[in-house]
């Protein structure tokens, strides 16, 4: 006989759930509209009384979900998060054309190397961390923080720029002078 340990829940998907009004907040897994202990039939998160709980606030853009049925409501959502999908692909697209513009300038036909590859990769990594933390420095009104985080990319964007120049000396002189 083998011991085999229940399957952990993912807080995640339990927090989703909870905003949508679809789990508990305790987090316990509770069939909807069956009796409860006391006999006594429960009801869905939210449905106890319209004028409490999760019904009582709009949306950020204004929507009171609280007064659509579920279905659309979940349909509003969907369609919320395709748009949001949507725009980030674009986003995406247009960015990885832009870096291939660079590279291409920088390498002419020559093939990506995986030194150039592995730079641009923590080039990326770099900025993008120093960006979400001006960000949040900005939001707390941290002024000499952002300075310094100001400070810190112009640096990353200048060690990058000598990077790529030097890959870009290395590739006119040719094979041979590549690592």
């Amino acid at each position: 006989m083998s011991f085999r340990a229940p399957k952990p829940r993912t807080t995640a998907a339990l927090a989703v759930l909870w905003t949508l009004g679809l789990a508990p907040i305790d987090g316990a897994a509770q069939p909807t509209g069956r009796p409860d202990a006391t006999g006594s039939a429960r009801q869905p998160p939210g449905h106890e009384q319209r004028g409490e709980g999760r019904d009582a606030g709009a949306d950020d853009d204004g929507a009171d979900y609280g007064k659509l049925d579920r279905k659309a409501r979940f349909a509003r959502i969907r369609d919320k998060a395709r748009e949001r999908r949507e725009k980030r692909t674009e986003r995406r697209q247009e960015r990885r054309s832009e870096l291939r513009a660079r590279v291409r300038e920088i390498l002419g036909e020559r093939p990506l190397t995986p030194a150039i590859v592995g730079e641009l990769r923590t080039h990326a990594r770099r900025v993008a961390r120093l960006e979400r933390l001006r960000e949040i420095a900005a939001e707390l009104e941290r002024d000499e923080v952002v300075t310094q985080l100001d400070e810190l990319l112009r640096a990353e964007r200048e060690r990058h720029e000598q990077w790529m120049a030097r890959a870009k000396e290395r590739a006119a002189m040719g094979p041979a002078a590549t690592p």
